[in-house]
């Protein structure tokens, strides 16, 4: 059986997303006012407003995100025990660990080589480089190679 295609314009409130909402709601109360809070997590107030009213789509990036910020794990964002979710994984035998560490790693690489691509900050450990030797220019050149280049074009033409 196929999955349905999602739709523009579709309604894509979801219970992950309502949960997500509510314990957001929730953390948000612990800090002195919203704006406080959204500033910690780095969340605008709009996307704020939209998750609550079931309009928001938060990305698994956004809630892991959201999560690091308030010094808790994912699973606690979404309201699920992490020892049940590890119990679980380990029954489907998916290291938890392992799969975070693997992800860390990754992102590491992709930083990396990011910064590399675009030379943000220099390797630390790029040894200093030798500037280029100079090459001859036409007026550097000894007058004996400008004699024999002019010798061919002369040779050339009587020869047409």
């Amino acid at each position: 059986m196929a999955m349905p295609k999602q739709q523009e314009g579709e309604d894509r409130d979801s219970v992950a997303t309502a949960l997500f909402a509510i314990i957001l709601q929730r953390k948000a109360k612990e800090y002195p006012n919203l704006k406080t809070f959204l500033d910690k997590i780095g969340m605008s107030m709009a996307a704020y407003y939209n998750l609550e009213k079931g309009i928001g789509n938060p990305t698994f990036w956004t809630i892991e995100r959201t999560a690091k910020a308030l010094d808790l794990s994912v699973w606690d964002m979404l309201g699920i025990d992490e020892k049940v979710m590890r119990a679980w994984l380990a029954g489907q035998n998916i290291d938890l660990d392992r799969l975070t560490q693997s992800v860390e790693a990754r992102r590491q690489t992709r930083s990396k080589f990011a910064a590399d691509q675009f030379a943000i900050s220099p390797p630390a450990s790029k040894p200093a480089e030798r500037p280029a030797e100079a090459k001859p220019s036409a007026v550097d050149k000894p007058a004996s190679a400008s004699k024999a280049k002019a010798t061919r074009k002369t040779k050339s033409r009587k020869r047409a």
